[in-house]
């Protein structure tokens, strides 16, 4: 990501899998606890606390880079018309996800606090696909842009075809170009 110190990706990947193991940890103590569903495995009261206050840690954390990257990855995505609609959903999924988050431990209805925590259990696992079609949309961009900037100068460097006077009249046109690129 451009704008960042080298750390930023590398911390951001990090910290979003903190979320995504620490969530998935929670996940059959949630469909226990709140479906009623019979677990063969799920996290002891210490392991529990534990698992929480690092998603908790980790998602707030989380947020923060989220919002670091909106004053420059994302402004300068979305002027430049990139990845748009997988940055719109993102946005959008981390949105439902915050206020869900709030829900499951706020909401004073039982039945609406059940739809909040299998609202963020659902995107909180596909949140990570998402992520991943992001990346893999911006990598494809990024190497497209990359081979035309190189046909761009391969056709710059071909020698024309003809007389010596074409091949003096290329080189100057040639060397225009190459200016014109120089200065923009």
């Amino acid at each position: 990501m451009k704008g960042y110190p080298s750390s930023f990706k590398l911390m951001l990947y990090g910290v979003a899998l903190a979320v995504l193991i620490s969530g998935i940890l929670l996940v059959p103590t949630m469909l226990d606890l709140r479906l009623e569903w019979d677990m063969p495995w799920r996290l002891p009261l210490a392991g529990r606390t534990a698992a929480v206050a690092a998603h908790l840690g980790a998602a707030l954390w989380l947020m923060m880079l989220f919002g670091a990257a909106w004053t420059v990855h994302m402004r300068l995505g979305w002027r430049a018309k990139h990845n748009l609609v997988s940055g719109l959903f993102i946005v959008g999924l981390m949105l439902v996800l915050a206020l869900s988050s709030v829900g499951i431990y706020y909401l004073g209805d039982e039945d609406l606090s059940l739809w909040a925590s299998l609202i963020h259990t659902v995107i909180g696992l596909s949140l990570p696909l998402m992520f991943v079609y992001h990346i893999t949309l911006g990598k494809r961009r990024a190497d497209a842009a990359a081979e035309r900037d190189h046909q761009k100068k391969l056709k710059l460097w071909r020698r024309p075809k003809g007389t010596f006077a074409a091949a003096k009249k290329h080189r100057a046109r040639r060397r225009d170009r190459v200016a014109e690129m120089n200065e923009g």
